[in-house]
This record gives structure tokens, sequence and C-alpha cells, in this order.
């Protein structure tokens, strides 16, 4: 018999433990630990400048943060710096679909600050980039990313293309409710 193993590095293991303190801070309102959490995750970023599979992860957690914060401004700064995306050929299934999984994870962050701060072609750009990254262990999220296409046509008053992805999104919302 053999147990699962996890063959992480050290520098996947930091990340994962700061990720946890964050949530932790995050959740005990301490915004100045939380900071100094941001604070090693950014370095951390900013130090592996040719594993992007690292970078990719690393970001998801800031990003995450601070689009629950809603600290827009903070986040555009992200897009200047964000890596390629790069999907390695000999990466086992469970580490492509964490990496897809953090790539969604931006996409959606950047999607939603350029929504709220009326930049609607932007917004739109990275839903339909977070479509084209679903995996199916997440596959309930592409009825909200639809309607949230929807949206977005709508406000640049394209209402021909609103409507179409409003009917995959219900069409996706009758099927998960036949299960």
């Amino acid at each position: 018999k053999k147990a699962l193993s996890w063959h992480n590095s050290p520098i996947e293991y930091q990340t994962s433990l700061l990720n946890i303190q964050l949530q932790v801070y995050e959740r005990l309102l301490d915004y100045d630990n939380c900071r100094s959490i941001l604070t090693q995750l950014e370095e951390l970023y900013n130090k592996y400048d040719s594993d992007h599979t690292i970078k990719i992860n690393i970001l998801a957690k800031v990003i995450r943060y601070y689009t629950e914060n809603k600290c827009y401004d903070i986040i555009k700064t992200y897009e200047n710096i964000l890596p390629r995306k790069i999907i390695p050929e000999n990466i086992n299934d469970i580490d492509k679909k964490i990496l897809l999984i953090n790539w969604n994870t931006v996409y959606n962050a950047f999607a939603i600050t350029f929504s709220e701060i009326n930049n609607h072609e932007k917004a739109l750009e990275y839903f339909l980039k977070a479509v084209e990254v679903l995996i199916p262990d997440i596959e309930k999220n592409r009825q909200s990313l639809y309607f949230n296409i929807a949206r977005e046509y709508y406000k640049l008053n394209n209402i021909d293309k609103a409507l179409e992805y409003q009917i995959k999104a219900i069409e996706l919302l009758d099927d998960n409710n036949k299960d």
C-alpha cells in the first residue's frame, strides 16, 4: 500500500503557508499582518522570474485578497507584470488543474476589477480568458462567467452578444437543475 505523496518544493510550501496565514489574519481583521504577508508573497513573486507556475500560484493568492477587499488600483498594477500563460508539457494532471484554477482566479480578478472601474472592454477580455481556462472540476463557474460576459456586452451596448451569452448561461442553469 502506498500513501498519496506531495512533492512540493520549499517555495510551494512557503507560498501555501503564507496563504494560510493571510486567510487567518484576514478573518481576524488584522490588516497590518495581512500587509506583511502580502509583502512577503510579492517578494517571492519578484524572486522567481523563470518559473511561471510559481508566479501564477503566488499571484492568484495576492489577487484574491485584493479583489475581496476591493483594492482595484493595486490589482491594475499587476496587469503589467502578469506572466505569459504557459502550461508545461511535462506537468502532471493535478498540477495542471491547480495551474488552470490559478489562471482562472487571476483572470476573474482582473475582469471584476475592470468591470468595477467601468472599463468594460478589458473586463470582457478577462472574463473570456477565464472561460478558456475552465476545467471540468470548476465547470459550474461557466454559468457565472457567461452571465458576467452577457452583462459586459450589455454595458458595451452589444445587445446581440449579451443575449447570446445570457441564453448560454440559462441553458447551463437548466442543465444543472436536471442533475
